[in-house]
């Protein structure tokens, strides 16, 4: 995989504007939006996730199954990836891993998990949960899925199952069949004033309050209030999470500057230091 340091290098070298792609902007824009559900074209984002893969395997198409395979031989290099789809025909969460779609390749999994509703293209499938390329045929049964965090915002609880427990630890299953893993590690992007909330020492309590300024700030708050109170937090899980603050950046695909990325970076490091902090013994 990648290490920290080449992590750094591919986020200043990543040509943001490559990835709003599409012909004929305005014209083409609409026609998607209303034919296609989105209006940029998500390609690009597809094929730039296709060179980094291929960058570290020389299998720009590798799937999720194969990389279980790299994973299995040379654990210490490669690790199993799982990500998650909202999948709007069914109205459910879809997790796509070695364990469910095989055959998909690791590009198409993260193209599905990062699909924004409206502004990517939504992603298809067929019966046999393959990605369809170009329009489905006439009565073709198609399932359609966009950004898994939807309705899975901050799925902490994805590997809170037995099978996923480190050798060693036990624990009984609650009444859904779920542990609580203690090595899952998640990482949050939040406002300042919500991680002030979040990181007492009973963890979040309520939203923190959204001052409601102009139109983007009303955006925010209806945008945050909805998918917080959708995907509440269990309070355990305040123990098992890394809050970062994103400086008011706005979630929207768009260049920004190399200083304001090292702001970004620089955020993420703090965000990490306070959460080891919380975790020294008290005396």
């Amino acid at each position: 995989g990648y290490s920290a340091s080449e992590i750094v290098e591919v986020v200043n070298a990543t040509p943001v504007q490559r990835l709003n792609d599409g012909r004929f902007l305005f014209f083409g824009g609409t026609h998607r939006l209303v034919k296609q559900y989105g209006w940029y074209r998500g390609d690009e984002f597809a094929s730039y996730l296709s060179e980094l893969v291929g960058r570290k395997t020389q299998r720009p198409h590798l799937t999720l199954g194969e990389l279980h395979a790299l994973a299995q031989q040379q654990p210490g290099h490669y690790r199993d990836l799982y990500t998650t789809g909202t999948n709007l025909t069914t109205q459910r969460t879809q997790v796509f891993s070695y364990e469910t779609n095989p055959t998909m390749r690791v590009a198409d999994a993260v193209r599905i998990s990062m699909s924004i509703p409206l502004y990517f293209r939504a992603v298809l499938l067929d019966a046999q949960g393959n990605i369809i390329m170009g329009q489905p045929t006439p009565n073709q049964p198609v399932q359609v899925l966009v950004d898994g965090g939807l309705l899975a915002n901050y799925p902490i609880d994805l590997f809170d199952k037995p099978r996923y427990l480190p050798a060693g630890i036990a624990a009984a299953p609650d009444a859904r069949g779920n542990v609580y893993n203690p090595q899952t590690l998640g990482l949050r992007l939040d406002r300042a004033e919500q991680i002030a909330c979040d990181t007492t020492a009973t963890g979040r309590q309520q939203l923190a309050p959204y001052a409601v300024t102009d139109f983007n700030s009303y955006v925010g708050a209806l945008y945050t209030v909805a998918l917080e109170n959708l995907n509440p937090v269990q309070p355990a899980d305040w123990q098992r999470t890394i809050s970062i603050n994103f400086l008011g950046f706005s979630p929207k695909i768009k260049r920004i500057t190399s200083a304001q990325k090292q702001q970004l970076m620089a955020s993420g490091r703090q965000g990490v230091q306070a959460f080891l902090n919380r975790q020294q013994p008290t005396h």
